[in-house]
């Protein structure tokens, strides 16, 4: 009898884990992709989506921790934008080494994370209305930076290393996603993590019990940045050049994935994994939607119209979960 209780309650904790509906869409693509196609499951494919889709993949989980504590970044894309021309600009024209270039980038996106937190907590302005409006200085800056693709030449060495393969049997994009889950595991490992879900959940009763709300809000943010800025650093394995304008291409995508991933907009829920199988989702899904015969006017809607159904499944078995627990 222990014994089968146990397993029940084993079972109701993966049933209510927020990352499921995520990791299950993830596992119906590949399967649907794999039955559909010949080469969905071939490593030189599989390899290609996901150095492509790193970006989205980092930006999500960096936004995790923002949306956690019942905020929200519309930055993230373009300070990756910004760390991309950014750390080329040090490389080809400032001379610096690439080391040196890429730690000045991540320095950049920490530094507007930061900003973005004190604007929010201390200053008090709304993070919707902010972080869009930091979009446009740190996407300006891209740009100014940046001005043309063809602007200097391309850092062709970083892009073949990150294109390479695989170093150590791991592939060489999830190196960059190795950094953003340590920091990530040491954050929900501190006083900061439980806090920050205390401000999600009620930032009134957080701020009674005695939590410091600007410093975990600007936390949160600078957690973002970091992410932000090795989706930069992912950028310019992806295209060796300098690209200001793809930074806001990667920041729906990625609040996408953290919706679908079990992250509500509301706060105080979710964690980094579910938004990781999100991104992966979405990822997968645009080849397989170009890979059956659907004509090309209605492959963009049939797209959209799937990760929609992706976005409310999770409330879908929260109801469902919530229901039967009654």
């Amino acid at each position: 009898m222990p014994n089968k209780l146990k397993i029940m309650v084993d079972i109701k904790k993966i049933a209510n884990w927020p990352a499921l509906p995520a990791l299950i869409l993830t596992l119906a693509v590949l399967v649907a992709g794999g039955l559909t196609t010949s080469y969905f499951f071939k490593y030189s494919f599989i390899s290609r989506v996901w150095e492509t889709y790193m970006p989205t993949v980092l930006i999500s989980i960096g936004l995790t921790a923002v949306i956690i504590c019942g905020a929200i970044d519309l930055s993230a894309g373009t300070i990756a934008a910004l760390v991309n021309c950014l750390c080329i600009y040090l490389i080809r024209k400032a001379g610096l080494d690439a080391g040196t270039a890429l730690l000045i980038g991540i320095a950049a996106g920490l530094f507007f994370g930061a900003l973005n937190g004190v604007l929010v907590s201390i200053f008090r302005l709304n993070a919707l209305i902010s972080t869009f409006a930091m979009s446009w200085i740190t996407g300006g800056l891209a740009l100014w930076i940046y001005p043309d693709s063809s602007a200097f030449e391309r850092v062709g060495d970083l892009a073949r290393i990150y294109n390479k393969g695989a170093y150590l049997g791991i592939p060489a994009p999830f190196f960059l996603l190795i950094p953003a889950l340590a920091v990530w595991h040491i954050i929900m490992g501190s006083s900061i993590g439980p806090k920050m879900y205390a401000i999600g959940g009620d930032q009134k009763k957080a701020f009674v019990t005695g939590v410091n709300i600007p410093q975990i809000i600007i936390a949160s943010f600078m957690f973002s940045g970091f992410t932000a800025a090795l989706a930069g650093i992912a950028m310019i394995g992806i295209f060796g050049v300098g690209m200001a304008d793809q930074g806001m291409a990667y920041i729906l995508p990625a609040i996408a994935a953290c919706v679908i991933g079990g992250i509500p907009l509301t706060g105080g829920v979710g964690e980094c994994y579910g938004p990781i199988f999100g991104a992966f989702f979405i990822a997968f899904l645009t080849p397989l939607v170009l890979a059956v015969d659907i004509d090309p006017y209605f492959q963009e809607i049939t797209k959209n119209m799937i990760i929609f159904l992706g976005i409310i499944l999770p409330s879908v078995i929260w109801f469902i979960v919530g229901k039967r627990s009654v």
